[in-house]
């Protein structure tokens, strides 16, 4: 079966990513190591919080597909957009069908559905849902999100000290894990981990990552 993470940030030099050109080598051979055969490259845009060269991310990709294919990993280029309320959403799909999107951790963007619909045909991720303090498992935007199709992620290293990060996982509203890697080996390590514990995502994983070789 093969596995792809789909939310990281390991462009060297292109957001808040702290990965070292130099060490990328080593931290993508990890994905490897634990039952990953390939990686998408998120870096943030819109987020108010962080500077994101965007002019630059093309040709880092370019350099970073390079070491990911000398590691025996597919690598595809997408974005994590930060959903405004002021700002239609605007970014890099993966594979020109999903959009990964986050949102304030405190307070939902105004007019959300509305945002997430006017991507159609292309499928919201929603990021790290387990961050949100205006959603929980039991919300009934969460079951919308699950009811219009819309994919849900919950970031591996929140599982060992996030109870509502289990919760969402127990659920059967989540469709994958990721680490959101930012440079640190051991967010990776806990994404191949958390897979294992929750065999249903494992399995929707696997076939999401089926369907996006194809398109390759």
């Amino acid at each position: 079966m093969s596995l792809f993470d789909l939310h990281c940030h390991l462009l060297p030099e292109i957001d808040d990513s702290f990965a070292k050109w130099d060490d990328l080598k080593a931290l993508l051979s990890t994905y490897k190591a634990v039952g990953f055969d390939g990686v998408c490259f998120t870096p943030h845009l819109y987020d108010p919080y962080v500077t994101t060269q965007v002019g630059q991310i093309r040709t880092a990709f370019a350099r970073a597909s390079e070491i990911a294919s000398s590691c025996g990993l597919f690598s595809f280029l997408g974005s994590e957009i930060y959903v405004r309320d002021e700002l239609p959403i605007k970014g890099v799909p993966l594979l020109g069908k999903y959009y990964l999107v986050e949102f304030s951790t405190t307070f939902a963007p105004l007019n959300l559905l509305e945002k997430l619909e006017a991507l159609a045909p292309r499928i919201p991720v929603i990021a790290h849902i387990e961050r949100y303090s205006w959603l929980d498992v039991d919300s009934p935007l969460v079951e919308e999100f699950h009811s219009r199709g819309y994919l849900i992620q919950v970031n591996g290293k929140a599982l060992s000290k996030s109870d509502k990060a289990r919760r969402y996982c127990e659920s059967g509203f989540v469709d994958l894990l990721a680490s959101d890697c930012h440079g640190n080996r051991d967010d990776i390590i806990a994404l191949g981990e958390g897979v294992v514990r929750y065999p249903l995502i494992l399995e929707k994983m696997g076939h999401l990552a089926q369907t996006l070789k194809e398109v390759v």
